[in-house]
């Protein structure tokens, strides 16, 4: 495949996404599906089967959709229910971490409108709606200091002792795009692009694809649930 998310970044570090670089994380069936193993909650929660919901994914530059399956936990006590989040599952939106941040940063990065700009990758065009990726932004804006936090954060455990300033020598400020578009939260914007590219610029440093960052910035612990949207 000739075209890569960012021109900045190896095509190595941006092309799967998380299900297919983290096999402690899932398993991948004969069919295709992938099982998530995700940890039994704290307390005496009993196994209740599984779940699954259809996820949009990357793998080898493709968009694909496959099937995700997660532990679904009883609380015999109460008989309440849970289920255990993957880390790259964005609540309710139907792609994962990975094609979310694509889309988003490409739009940011974007001269154009959210109806007129085309992502990096030919295979995600037309693929998303421009209103649910304007739904998306306006989810994702109020969130942009957590989100921007969490992504150095993520990229300095990577790059640790060297410090993350390295990275930006002549700062980080938000490109004319950012500056010329007449959004709703200027500010905010400008923020959240921030951490995106920490997050991108620190996956080609620090050698890690974007979608182990993305997993890891939005749940930093173990017992963490996912964070975002």
């Amino acid at each position: 495949m000739s075209e890569t998310p960012f021109t900045h970044i190896p095509i190595a570090l941006a092309g799967d996404s998380f299900c297919i670089l983290a096999p402690t994380h899932y398993i991948r069936n004969g069919n295709g599906d992938f099982e998530y193993l995700g940890d039994r909650p704290p307390g005496k929660w009993h196994a209740h089967g599984h779940f699954s919901r259809n996820i949009m994914i990357l793998e080898g530059y493709q968009v694909k959709t496959v099937r995700v399956w997660k532990p679904r936990w009883l609380d015999p006590k109460t008989c309440t229910t849970c289920h255990s989040r993957p880390p790259d599952e964005m609540g309710r939106i139907s792609v994962c971490a990975l094609i979310f941040f694509l889309i988003l940063q490409g739009l940011l990065d974007s001269a154009k409108g959210v109806h007129t700009y085309e992502p990096a990758l030919k295979g995600l065009c037309g693929r998303v709606s421009p209103r649910t990726i304007q739904r998306w932004l306006s989810r994702m804006v109020p969130q942009a200091p957590a989100v921007m936090q969490d992504c150095r954060r993520a990229v300095i455990n990577r790059c640790e002792p060297r410090p993350v300033e390295r990275l930006f020598p002549q700062g980080l400020s938000p490109p004319e795009t950012i500056r010329l578009k007449k959004w709703k939260n200027p500010d905010k914007i400008a923020i959240l692009w921030q951490g995106f590219t920490i997050l991108q610029r620190g996956a080609s440093e620090c050698h890690t694809p974007v979608a182990i960052l993305l997993a890891e910035a939005r749940r930093r612990l173990a017992d963490e649930k996912p964070q975002w949207m």
